[in-house]
């Protein structure tokens, strides 16, 4: 096996691609559909861990020479993020355990420092909860510092994304935050974030949910506009427990200060990284960094026209299903630029009912509401989640399935 694909961004190869993830080998009749909640792991990745646990140490206070190499690690990996999602400065790049925990340091952290009473934060309300509830969570938080503000949902349209044109319908000179997700973990469809930003006055903070299209799309922060950006490291190859939230450097200055929620920060707070607090995730970070290379190695570029591909074909194909919709309905309709995730509904069948049927054919796919903060008005799906490992083979065994089921 060789440690890293060969650099060629012209085309993706899975199945030349899966000798590089050991869970391939290790369960081979497993259809793994599920890869919105998380991403497998190369050998690089694996390898980089363990080398990391092997040379352990305790960077940034020690003077011996492995304490300053786990500490050239982490300025490494941060210099790799910058670069790999095109962000103006390393040193505004704040690791976090996730994008949720990301999320939430803007908004529980941050935001009163951003906010004055009347203020608003516009959101959308059929986003991911990790972009919902940190708001709701800091109005009443505000609210008891006696800085009242109001949040304004909304809505998406019916492809499922929130465009310019709906956003300029809520914006009112007391917008203060808009916080959208970019790739939807329930819908698929990207939401166009420099449009966004083109409506949205420069003295509004744009937040932006990234954690579906890292790793996914090549992602400039700097095109997007967005002033804060999160991710999470296992949606994209590397290990769970690392993200990052990538800071406008315009914000620095006011993310810099001690929380406002009275959280210590003490000793253990790393200057001019605010939220990172005491022994950073060495083994995690080192993961992030192959993960990167990896598919940088692949090309992002690459990676982006296989999902479109390969999920073109799955809607193509889904589309002769008897008695199936899709979420959020008439988007997913063939031709349109696909992300890697299609959620479904098949007439006469729960989605549960679905799961157990494809689970006893070796399927593995998700249902339920996917951790959408509006689950009475999103409801219950079958969720098929795809990447860069993902064939047209995986693709025809799901339909089969789904067609078998439609038939009774």
């Amino acid at each position: 096996m060789d440690s890293l694909p060969p650099v060629c961004p012209a085309a993706v190869n899975p199945e030349k691609l899966r000798q590089h993830f050991p869970f391939f080998q290790a369960h081979p009749h497993l259809v793994y559909l599920d890869s919105a909640a998380t991403t497998h792991k190369p050998q690089v990745v694996l390898d980089a861990v363990t080398e990391s646990l092997i040379h352990s140490a305790n960077g940034g206070r020690a003077t011996y020479a492995l304490a300053a190499q786990a500490w050239h690690a982490v300025a490494h990996t941060r210099q790799m993020v910058a670069t790999f999602f095109d962000h103006p400065d390393p040193q505004s790049v704040i690791f976090t355990p996730n994008a949720s925990h990301a999320l939430n340091l803007v908004a529980t952290h941050w935001l009163p420092q951003l906010c004055s009473p009347g203020d608003e934060v516009v959101f959308c309300p059929t986003d991911h909860h990790a972009n919902v509830d940190p708001w709701i969570t800091a109005q009443q938080h505000l609210a008891a510092l006696g800085i009242p503000i109001r949040l304004v949902p909304v809505g998406a349209d019916e492809t499922g994304v929130v465009t310019a044109e709906a956003l300029a319908r809520v914006l009112t000179s007391r917008t203060r935050v808009v916080a959208l997700t970019h790739v939807h973990n329930v819908f698929g469809n990207c939401t166009d974030i420099a449009s966004i930003r083109a409506v949205v006055p420069p003295r509004v903070v744009l937040v932006v949910d990234g954690a579906q299209s890292a790793g996914h799309l090549p992602v400039s922060t700097t095109a997007l506009g967005a002033d804060f950006f999160a991710f999470s490291g296992h949606k994209m190859l590397a290990p769970s427990g690392i993200g990052a939230l990538l800071v406008h450097p315009r914000w620095m200055s006011v993310v810099d200060k001690p929380p406002a929620t009275g959280e210590a920060g003490g000793s253990s707070r790393r200057p001019g990284h605010p939220g990172e607090l005491g022994t950073p995730a060495y083994a995690a970070l080192a993961g992030l960094t192959a993960a990167m290379q990896f598919l940088s190695n692949v090309g992002l570029e690459a990676v982006h026209q296989h999902l479109r591909m390969v999920t073109g074909h799955l809607l193509t194909q889904l589309h002769h299903v008897p008695g199936l919709s899709f979420l959020p309905g008439v988007v997913n309709a063939p031709g349109r630029p696909g992300y890697g995730i299609v959620s479904v509904r098949l007439q006469g069948w729960r989605a549960d009912e679905l799961a157990a049927l494809c689970e006893q054919e070796n399927i593995c796919v998700r249902t339920g509401s996917h951790c959408n903060a509006s689950p009475q008005e999103v409801g219950d799906s079958l969720r098929i989640s795809l990447h860069l490992y993902s064939t047209l083979s995986d693709v025809e065994r799901i339909v089969d399935v789904l067609t078998q089921a439609s038939r009774g």
